[in-house]
């Protein structure tokens, strides 16, 4: 603890212009008062400034203990006695307590998780609770609460001690350096001169780092304490420090990486930021969620957040303005079991069980000639399903204009393998001719033999690029193809060069709703 203290100083020393000071902010709405003997659930009045600690941790499959609308009186009057709470709460009340604070924000015990309302309420605030809080504690290494934030561990190589010596230089010179000595488990013991330090050998990732609703705690948060697999690290905007260093590695520390990159750009770098969006989509879809229909919530923080940045339109996990390269998305990983009631527009990556997804990465040089005149989106509208701007939608529909051509889906003829063409290949219906490569958000449909796609071009490789190409929208219809009314179910690549020559419809482009 006096180590996350001296971590704590430094940072408010040194990092002045990286790392916001710590002032009186917002309460949440719930906060346990850990100086009360039990600790207490307080509801502080609305508007009330102040300072907090917030809890990182994984849940587990079975949490052990909740707040309910059935026991929110009990937890707010007689308390929450410490012997009944799992060891990583314990665990955080303490280090709480040792720091200094009076107030912790557990989001299992501040938000009725049986009041959908409320919970709906909390988690669009979520993102300002782990931005404004001074010290997020996140249990990184625990699977579940029961594990706790402190564990037993070999002393071994986790309490350096410094010295400042004087040793040859690369020419012979003598040059200032540093000692970082443990207890020998040898009786000889070699001293050799410090040429860097090795991040990868200090970090570990644990199970916290591998959930979805944990990123944007940690990538919103000003000062992280993380409890990992064999030490204490500290992380924050200006740095980060650990036990086997000595004092504190400037540089990147917490936050999200188009923040720290690119907090200073100017006009015309807007590119840059969206593409930045896509590299954290892409970082989120690998990790796990329990509930599928959390998808969009569980990132709604950091959507905050970049729309101060972008100041664009947020629509179920895209930005209006960048449409032509957000939907361009591809299903990389197995799609996670779930539910599959409706999350999001089949448009939206959010629409398929969290996975790994991909976008396609246009250089910035040359994006402007990719876009060619050939999609164009009209409306974009996508309902809520709450008061949460950043949170689950109840529908969508993208309205546009395009080129919409139906191709053939090359089916598997003999024990599900396609001979003589490649896998998933897309076919001139009327001579068999390949002309590109159908990426299907669902597997499993390229074994339907009853599936027919429309391909709508969204962008196009022109000339200059070096290539010659366009990536197409996949699309079925959902009623009679008369209706106009499509859902997407996929991502094309057409390389046959007289695509935009011969293939097109001679009526020109088509209006079209995708849903």
């Amino acid at each position: 603890l006096s180590l996350i203290l001296t971590w704590r100083n430094s940072c408010l020393t040194h990092h002045t212009t990286t790392c916001a000071p710590p002032v009186p902010v917002p309460l949440p709405t719930r906060l346990l008062n850990v100086t009360t003997d039990p600790p207490l659930l307080v509801e502080p009045t609305p508007g009330t400034l102040g300072a907090y600690l917030t809890l990182s941790h994984c849940w587990g499959p079975n949490p052990l203990i909740t707040t309910t609308t059935s026991n929110l009186h009990r937890h707010s009057t007689t308390g929450l006695p410490l012997e009944t709470l799992p060891p990583t709460f314990r665990d955080a009340i303490l280090t709480t307590r040792a720091l200094g604070h009076t107030l912790l924000w557990i989001d299992s015990l501040c938000i009725l998780q049986d009041s959908r309302s409320d919970w709906a309420r909390e988690a669009a605030r979520m993102g300002s609770y782990f931005a404004e809080c001074e010290i997020v504690l996140a249990a990184a290494h625990a699977a579940h609460s029961g594990e706790g934030l402190f564990r037993t561990r070999d002393a071994w190589g986790h309490q350096p001690w410094q010295g400042g010596v004087r040793m040859p230089g690369v020419a012979g010179e003598s040059v200032p350096g540093k000692v970082r000595a443990w207890p020998a488990k040898e009786e000889t013991v070699t001293l050799t001169r410090e040429i860097g330090w090795d991040r990868g050998k200090a970090v570990r990732k644990g199970p916290l780092d591998g959930r979805a609703w944990t990123m944007q705690e940690g990538w919103l948060a000003q000062r992280v304490v993380r409890w990992e697999g064999f030490q204490v690290r500290w992380v924050c905007k200006g740095g980060e420090g650990c036990e086997n260093w000595v004092g504190m590695r400037e540089g990147e520390g917490a936050g999200e990486p188009w923040v720290r990159s690119l907090g200073g750009m100017g006009k015309g770098m807007e590119r840059d930021l969206y593409m930045g969006w896509y590299r954290t989509v892409e970082e989120y879809t690998v990790r796990a969620i329990t509930k599928q229909f959390d998808i969009l919530p569980a990132i709604g923080g950091l959507a905050s957040r970049f729309e101060e940045l972008v100041q664009d339109r947020y629509v179920a996990g895209l930005w209006e303005g960048d449409l032509h390269q957000g939907l361009l998305w591809t299903v990389e990983g197995p799609i996670q079991p779930g539910e599959q009631r409706f999350r999001a527009p089949s448009w939206s990556w959010a629409s398929v069980n969290l996975t790994s997804i991909k976008f396609g990465n246009i250089p910035k040089q040359e994006y402007s000639s990719w876009i060619k005149e050939w999609f164009a989106v009209d409306e974009v509208t996508t309902p809520l399903a709450s008061a949460n701007a950043y949170g689950e939608v109840d529908g969508g529909t993208l309205k546009a204009r395009g080129y919409l051509r139906e191709l053939k889906l090359a089916k598997p003829s003999v024990g599900g393998k396609v001979y003589g063409i490649r896998k998933n290949a897309l076919l001139n219906p009327e001579t068999g001719e390949t002309l590109g490569t159908i990426f299907l958000d669902y597997p499993r449909l390229s074994t339907d033999p009853t599936l027919h796609v429309w391909c709508v071009p969204v962008m196009h490789a022109g000339k200059g690029t070096g290539t010659l190409s366009s990536v197409c929208l996949a699309l079925v219809p959902t009623g009679s193809v008369e209706s106009q009314e499509f859902k997407r179910v996929g991502l094309a690549t057409i390389t046959n060069k007289k695509w935009d020559q011969d293939f097109f419809p001679s009526d020109g482009k088509q209006s079209i709703c995708i849903m």
